[in-house]
């Protein structure tokens, strides 16, 4: 695609620039009508109304060719003919069904007209909206008003083809009012609530008379602003003619100049479709129109931070949106990486090399007064433009000096450090402050959204809307709207444990508003609402989204290829972590909800990306160049890992892309100390968990997550620090949450040891709730109890030791139990294990007797082994069988071993695997139950060195297997 530039100067018309910029309001604000007339289509090669009345007269008689009348013309010919013969010559006369919509069309669409009224019959039109994926109800008659579906309509006020019900003859127009009675209503009111722009009409068109003269009869001085689009030079006398008759006069009759002083872009390849000097001058009309702007001859950043400032008070961050701010003309490319903005833009190319004088950077002081200058940063600040061409602009000498010129408290920043002392001061305060009517008023919906009090924010929403329409504060009006559709399904669930919320009534109050519709209604800026379309459509979240999955494929690329030796150069984890705060920033400083799944993806890619990143091999390309990596993990990649991953989801990513340790950096510990020190400082000491002010399960996975990483991180938090987390998990033990710490709690602990007494109060938690996932955490406590020499005696009834665990949580428990309760541990498990499978373990580990011989037997009978786990069951009862066949304590049940084993070959080959006769019996995982000194020999067999290798060869091994199999080969 080509486009041109053309150059000149030229005397304003200021009547005509005022007639343009009230059309430009009118499409702004929804309320622009175009009114399409045959003009248009003549551009697609269809004849005109003059042309299709000359083929009526030619078939004439002598007489009535000389008719001046040209309604009565058709009407003689409809008379003579009859409808059908009338019918299909006026269809095969307009080329109904041969033609094509043309760019004038497409233009026309552009100017975002709330409705298209045409007189024309062809379905040009519908063509031109189908091919721009526009969305208009196409109304033919009456009926069609009622079932109309969208807020924009194309209404063929004179019929179509495709109905036959077409308006031309004389009788038509008389009985128009009988036959279109809807549809003339409907047009008429357009003429009294929004601004009409005839295209494609003649001074000299009769329909355009006819149209007027019953609208001014029936509306009188009470019309809108009618205008008509002209190629025409006229005098002042004609211009007062036609205002009487309640027409405003566009007469653009050199549009070049307009385009070339305005600097007006035309798609060269559409122009030159247009054959026809009309056509051509028509069209350069309407991008005329669409494209005007009397700001365009100020200095570009001068034009670019006014509108900033305009939207400033509402829309905090622009991000992506910014690109819908520059002139089309002014950049090459748009190119937003992690540092900045690159736009090949000969402005900015000047610009930099005039701030490299001193003549230049006066200029650019007395252009840019001080607060200019410092508005001009903090929008770079907040939307992440550190560089914008080559020209720096955050740097590390201005960085702290740009932060403290923020005078705003951005109070959500107390959630993301956990400190709710602060944060509920700061709601106590937005509570009582009046309404500012700028983005800060959002601040306490959105704080409460976090806290998941979401029918709280509902309500504060709902007081909103209201206030923001009446003071005319559309941009937050809308957030507000889309806020309460993004948080509709958190209601509901808020409600399941609150009666006196009617979730299903909020639900459907919500779902009443249609985004779409209001977005397009709102008198607003283009530019503004196009951002707003990108959030309302998921676009700007889709994008991201695309851009991170992409950019986390390469890194994991990246981290396969070092594993085998590879080194690799690259941005791609500066630009996926860009990618992340682009949105994230954006959607967070203007309190915009993004509970959606591209978010979300987006969170998880950039932690996929975070963790192989951290992870790749540092290899070297030279003594000087090296791979790409994280060698640390920054404060920033933290924040994603912590606050937007389940910590279910976390682990998965661990143990998928194998994350054994990860090493952070300073700032992140000191942020985690924080963070700690600010939840203890809340709960303690009045332990405000007992009934806390928000929903608690927010902190569930934030917890769950400081577990994992810290109990994974090589350098970690102070004893102190950590004593005062142990404080807090024991604080939050008794909800449901803690069930996702305690899966992680083992990990922390074998790092930071606790002291003995907060040892002692985690595992009598463990004990007294969810004992299943306590068994880990135990271990680890063990350990450090018998190098403490501490004997836990925390048991009231032994039989918790064996409830949910089948003994597991007492086995593991066992070497840091007071001699009195391990014989009560032996004992119960001698009478009331019902696993045979537990129950051996705990003999074999406890070197306890096999005194209860009948439930022993009992057992055998009855191994009550876990669906699925059979086979693998059955081995591992064997084995333990045969070694307490071999020791001389269990000879009182040498015959109830041998009597239950003899059904198992893998019996008799633990009993003695050398001598093992049944070579071709054995399974290869029988093998791994033995020590290698027993394997080695036994694979000097080669049949049992050809099991192994078919076994190796197999999908069903884990890596250690495969390992020990190889090794020992």
């Amino acid at each position: 695609m080509s486009y041109r530039l053309l150059t000149n100067n030229f005397n304003m018309d200021n009547t005509q620039i005022a007639h343009l910029i009230h059309i430009q309001e009118a499409s702004r604000q929804n309320k622009l009508v175009v009114f399409v007339g045959a003009g248009v289509s003549a551009n697609s090669g269809i004849p005109t109304w003059n042309e299709l009345i000359d083929s009526f007269k030619s078939e004439l008689s002598d007489n009535q060719r000389n008719e001046k009348d040209d309604l009565k013309i058709a009407q003689l010919y409809k008379d003579s003919r009859g409808f059908k013969e009338y019918f299909e010559k006026i269809r095969k006369v307009l080329k109904d069904g041969k033609a094509s919509f043309n760019p004038i069309h497409t233009a026309i669409l552009e100017l975002s007209p709330s409705h298209i009224i045409t007189t024309n019959y062809d379905d040009l039109i519908e063509q031109s909206i189908k091919s721009n994926f526009k969305q208009y109800d196409i109304i033919t008659k009456d009926s069609d008003l009622p079932y109309s579906r969208y807020p924009n309509k194309v209404v063929k006020m004179h019929g179509d083809f495709k109905t036959g019900n077409i308006v031309l003859a004389e009788n038509d127009y008389y009985n128009y009012e009988t036959s279109f009675p809807l549809i003339r209503s409907f047009v008429t009111s357009l003429f009294a609530t929004h601004v009409v722009l005839f295209v494609g009409f003649s001074f000299a068109d009769l329909n355009l008379k006819i149209i007027l003269n019953e609208i001014k009869n029936i509306l009188d001085n009470n019309m809108q602003r009618v205008y008509l689009l002209t190629d025409e030079s006229i005098d002042k006398d004609l211009t007062c003619y036609y205002e009487r008759k309640g027409i405003n006069v566009v007469s653009i009759s050199n549009p070049d100049d307009y385009i070339t002083n305005y600097k007006i872009w035309l798609n060269e390849s559409d122009l030159n479709k247009l054959k026809s000097q009309k056509g051509k001058t028509l069209y350069k009309q309407l991008k005329t129109i669409e494209s005007l702007d009397r700001t365009s001859s100020e200095d570009l950043l001068k034009l670019v931070s006014s509108k900033l400032k305009k939207i400033e008070p509402e829309l905090n961050v622009i991000g992506d949106g910014l690109r819908y701010l520059f002139p089309k003309d002014s950049f090459t490319i748009w190119n937003r990486y992690s540092e900045g903005l690159q736009l090949f833009s000969p402005y900015f190319d000047k610009l930099e090399k005039d701030l490299k004088t001193s003549s230049g950077k006066r200029k650019f002081v007395k252009l840019f007064p001080k607060q200019e200058r410092v508005f001009l940063f903090q929008q770079a600040f907040v939307n992440q433009i550190y560089t914008l061409e080559n020209i720096p602009i955050i740097t590390s000498n201005n960085y702290d000096k740009i932060l403290k010129s923020f005078d705003e408290v951005f109070y959500v920043d107390y959630f993301y450090s956990l400190d709710f002392g602060q944060l509920f001061n700061s709601i106590k305060t937005l509570r009582t402050i009046g309404l500012s009517y700028t983005k800060r008023d959002l601040f306490l919906p959105y704080i409460l959204c976090r806290l998941g009090k979401y029918h709280e924010a509902y309500q504060q929403y709902e007081l909103l809307l209201q206030k923001f329409w009446e003071q005319e504060r559309y941009v937050l009006y809308y957030i507000c709207l889309y806020n309460l559709y993004n948080i509709r399904h958190k209601i509901t669930s808020e409600s399941w444990h609150r009666d006196d919320i009617d979730a299903n009534r909020i639900i459907e109050e919500i779902e009443q508003y249609d985004l779409e519709a209001i977005l397009i209604k709102l008198p607003i800026d283009k530019e503004i609402k196009q951002i707003l379309k990108d959030i309302l459509t998921y676009r700007f979240f889709s994008q991201k989204a695309i851009d991170a999955d992409e950019l986390s494929r390469k890194i994991h690329q990246q981290r396969k290829h070092a594993d085998k030796g590879g080194v690799s150069m690259n941005s791609n984890i500066y630009a996926l972590t860009a990618k992340f705060y682009q949105v994230f920033n954006f959607c967070v400083s203007n309190c915009i909800e993004f509970n959606n799944s591209y978010f979300f993806s987006l969170a998880k890619d950039t932690a996929i990306g975070i963790l192989n990143s951290h992870k790749t091999i540092e290899n070297h390309y030279n003594e000087i160049l090296c791979a790409t990596k994280l060698n640390l993990l920054e404060w920033q990649h933290v924040f994603v890992l912590l606050f937007y991953l389940k910590t279910n989801e976390l682990k998965e990513l661990f143990n998928q892309y194998d994350v054994q340790e990860i090493q952070l950096s300073e700032e992140a510990i000191h942020k985690f100390e924080t963070i700690i020190d600010n939840l203890h400082s809340y709960i303690f000491p009045n332990n405000r968990f007992q009934n806390p002010s928000f929903d608690i399960e927010v902190l569930s996975d934030i917890i769950g997550n400081i577990v994992l990483l810290l109990g994974c991180s090589s350098k970690t938090i102070s004893n102190e620090i950590a004593e005062k987390l142990y404080c807090v998990i024991l604080g939050i033990w008794r909800f449901p949450l803690c069930n996702i710490v305690q899966e992680s709690l083992y990990l922390l602990i074998k790092r930071l040891p606790p002291s003995n007494q907060t040892a002692i109060k985690l595992l009598e938690n463990c004990i007294s709730t969810n004992r299943d996932k306590s068994i880990k955490i135990a271990q680890v406590l063990n350990e450090q109890f018998l190098h403490n020499n501490i004997k836990f005696d925390s048991i009231s009834d032994i039989k918790i030791l064996f409830d949910q665990t089948d003994g597991r949580l007492g086995l593991a428990l066992y070497p840091s139990l007071p001699t009195q309760l391990q014989n009560q541990f032996v004992e119960y498990n001698q009478k009331h294990n019902r696993i045979l499978l537990m129950y051996l373990i705990i003999v074999h580990h406890t070197k306890s007797a096999i005194s209860d011989i009948k439930h022993f037997e009992e057992l055998l009978k009855q191994p009550n082994f876990t669906q699925g786990l059979e086979k693998e069951q059955i081995l591992r009862v064997c084995w333990f069988l045969s070694f307490f066949r071999k020791q001389e304590q269990y000879s009182n049940v040498y015959n109830i071993i041998d009597g239950y084993g003899k059904s198992f070959a893998q019996y008799e080959f633990y009993l003695n695997p050398i001598k093992y006769q049944d070579t071709a019996s054995i399974k290869a995982e029988w093998l791994l139950k033995l020590e290698d000194s027993e394997i080695k020999k036994l694979l000097k067999n080669k049949k049992i060195q050809s099991i192994v290798k078919d076994h190796l060869l197999s999908k069903e091994n884990d890596m250690a297997t495969i390992k020990r199999f190889i090794t020992l080969l």
